[in-house]
């Protein structure tokens, strides 16, 4: 079994990474690889960003949102969070239970003095607390289980920039399951880095298969950054790829009552409706039409070039482009 590290804590270029040696699973040879990220949340593949990232705080506090290949829930990412990937070929019989990846990860953490338990089918908890969530995914005849390690996080972070509810949003993507979540730290009786965390878990899977350092090549690792800007840095891949949804936003304004119903299908606005109390100076379905077509997810209320349209007062008497894109985006 080859192990990896990738020598950079950027998410795209991480999860660009994890793909590579995926596709290089087919060689036969099982594959760990241990990694983190800086500041980044990391969504599920059929979870929808709205629902579950406050993005304006993440904007201000330079957090990335990236969209992994996996399903399951969000999570927060940052230097005191610890990264593992195993990647192998799939059992004849099929049926690749979490549990057979993630026994050296719970031995390692018993190594260190830690009661760590599989909860559930995939959460690892410390006195009641999950300390790691993990998610798969399976394609051709590979397995890969990916999970987390919360180590020394910040969990204010954690918490503020990871949404609990939208009562507005209606999606037929996977919400994020909310559990108390805690730090390894609180529970050690000594000081860890993560250099020791990796050290515990790599002793532990060397008792049970032998591992060879994964070294890269020069073309492998253009292969991987240029995967990491076309796909996991796009737009088109974090935001188009949301599952549809249903949004209703509804506010007071200056100008009267206003309330937006919106789907939205690929990252892009397929229908939008208007009601309210307003004055509209031209017939409200040209407002609409306008919308139609136009890229919706990003937060974009602080960033005027990033309105696909402008002058809404045009359409609305009194109404300005501030109030109506904080009104459309839900601030």
């Amino acid at each position: 079994m080859f192990i990896w590290d990738s020598g950079s804590t950027d998410p795209y270029y991480n999860l660009a990474f994890e793909e590579y040696l995926l596709k290089q699973g087919h060689d036969g040879n099982g594959h760990v690889y241990l990694w983190q990220n800086n500041n980044a949340v990391i969504i599920g593949r059929y979870q929808n960003i709205l629902a579950e990232v406050d993005q304006k705080y993440a904007k201000a506090n330079k957090i990335r949102i990236v969209r992994r290949n996996s399903g399951g829930g969000a999570v927060f990412h940052d230097l005191g969070n610890l990264n593992y990937t195993f990647i192998r070929r799939k059992k004849p019989a099929g049926g690749e239970a979490f549990r057979d990846f993630l026994d050296p990860v719970i031995q390692a953490l018993n190594s260190l003095g830690l009661e760590a338990v599989l909860s559930g089918r995939n959460d690892i908890l410390l006195g009641g607390q999950k300390i790691s969530g993990n998610s798969q995914y399976i394609t051709g005849e590979q397995v890969l289980l990916h999970g987390t390690l919360l180590l020394c996080s910040d969990l204010t972070v954690l918490k503020k920039v990871l949404k609990h509810s939208d009562k507005h949003l209606l999606s037929k993507s996977t919400r994020s399951t909310h559990a108390r979540v805690a730090n390894m730290a609180d529970f050690l009786e000594s000081p860890l880095s993560v250099a020791g965390l990796k050290a515990a878990i790599t002793t532990q899977i060397a008792k049970s298969e032998p591992l060879l350092k994964g070294e890269l090549s020069e073309r492998s690792r253009r292969e991987i950054l240029k995967l990491a800007q076309t796909k996991y840095a796009a737009a088109e891949w974090n935001y188009g790829s949301a599952p549809p949804y249903n949004i209703t936003r509804a506010g007071r304004l200056p100008a009267g009552n206003i309330k937006i119903y919106m789907l939205v299908e690929e990252g892009k606005i397929s229908q939008i409706h208007f009601e309210g109390d307003f004055i509209a100076l031209t017939d409200i379905t040209e407002l609409a039409e306008a919308f139609t077509g136009c890229c919706f997810g990003e937060d974009n209320e602080d960033n005027e070039r990033g309105w696909p349209v402008k002058n809404i007062g045009a359409y609305i008497r009194g109404v300005t482009d501030q109030e109506f894109y904080g009104l459309l985006y839900g601030r």
